[in-house]
C-alpha cells in the first residue's frame, strides 16, 4: 500500500489516500521516485520513452472513436487514462517526473502547448463529453510536434558542441 502525496490527491485520478502501486499504473515512476524508491526514470530518456506513450494514446483514441455514442458521449474509463498519459507525457517532456496533479503546477511547465492550463480543466471538468476528447487529441497531436521539435533542437546543439570541441 503506498500513501499518495498530497500533490497526487485529486478525485479525479484516485479515490483513495493509499494506493496499490503496479508498474503498468499511471505515475508509477513519478510516485516512486518521489518515495526515493525507483531505479528506472523515464523523464531522463524522454526519446525512448514518449513515443511509446503516444503509442498508447493512439490505442486508447482508437478505443474511444470506436465506442462514441450518441449524443457524442465518449467513455470515461478511458478518458481518464488518455488524461493521465497526457499529463505523464508533459512532465517527461520537460524531463521532469510528474510531481503533482494540480493544474497550477502544469502550466509553469516550460515545454506545453497554449493555454494549457485552460483546456485540461475544460477537459477534466466533463471528460465523457465529445469535445473533450476532441481536445485532448489536439494537445496531444501538439505536443507530439513539441517532442520532435524539442529532440531537434538538442540533436543540433549536440553536433554543434562536438564540432566545437573537435
Amino acid at each position: 500500500m503506498f500513501h499518495l502525496p498530497e500533490q497526487f490527491q485529486n478525485t479525479a485520478f484516485f479515490d483513495e489516500e493509499s494506493v496499490y502501486l503496479h508498474p503498468t499504473d499511471f505515475f508509477y515512476y513519478d510516485l516512486q521516485y518521489l518515495a526515493g524508491m525507483v531505479d528506472t526514470r523515464p523523464w531522463e530518456a524522454s526519446e525512448q520513452f514518449l513515443p511509446k506513450l503516444f503509442k498508447q494514446w493512439k490505442e486508447i483514441q482508437t478505443e474511444i472513436q470506436r465506442t462514441i455514442t450518441k449524443p457524442f458521449k465518449t467513455d470515461r474509463q478511458n478518458m481518464m487514462t488518455g488524461i493521465c498519459l497526457y499529463i505523464q507525457l508533459l512532465y517527461w517532456l520537460n524531463e521532469k517526473p510528474v510531481h503533482s496533479l494540480h493544474l497550477d503546477e502544469i502550466k509553469k511547465l516550460d515545454i506545453a502547448p497554449v493555454n494549457i492550463e485552460d483546456r485540461l480543466t475544460f477537459i477534466l471538468k466533463k471528460p465523457t463529453q465529445y469535445h473533450a476528447y476532441i481536445q485532448l487529441n489536439e494537445l496531444f497531436t501538439e505536443t507530439e510536434k513539441l517532442f520532435y521539435k524539442h529532440q531537434a533542437i538538442k540533436k543540433a546543439k549536440q553536433k554543434g558542441a562536438s564540432k566545437n570541441s573537435g
